[in-house]
């Protein structure tokens, strides 16, 4: 989703997620929220974020990366619309073991 979303459509979703929170008292997202997940992302999508913070920072609304994301996947579009992209982008990007390989490594300058 942080592919394929604008920096413009990010900084909308976020000042609405703003405006919601603002509007309601208590706990945020505590039905919705099961765990804390990490997620690798390749730099630029890390700077991208970054700029839209930057970018809330100038509006006054204090914002972090998850905050962003979280609020990209609140206005996401139906998965139809955007699985063609998913799978575009995993060809281009595809996943990366997250444990090494039971394989030895190859020695390198040794016969």
């Amino acid at each position: 989703m942080i592919e394929l979303t604008s920096e413009t459509e990010m900084f909308a979703a976020a000042v609405l997620l703003h405006r919601d929170y603002a509007a309601k008292t208590g706990p945020r997202e505590t039905d919705n929220i099961a765990d804390i997940p990490t997620v690798d992302l390749p730099p630029r999508l890390i700077e991208k974020l970054d700029r839209v913070i930057t970018d809330l920072a100038d509006k006054n609304i204090t914002a972090n990366r998850a905050y962003v994301v979280r609020a990209t996947l609140r206005t996401a579009p139906k998965p139809a619309s955007w699985a063609p992209a998913v799978k575009k982008f995993l060809r281009d990007f595809p996943r990366r073991p997250r444990t090494k390989s039971a394989a030895k490594p190859k020695r390198h300058g040794k016969s």
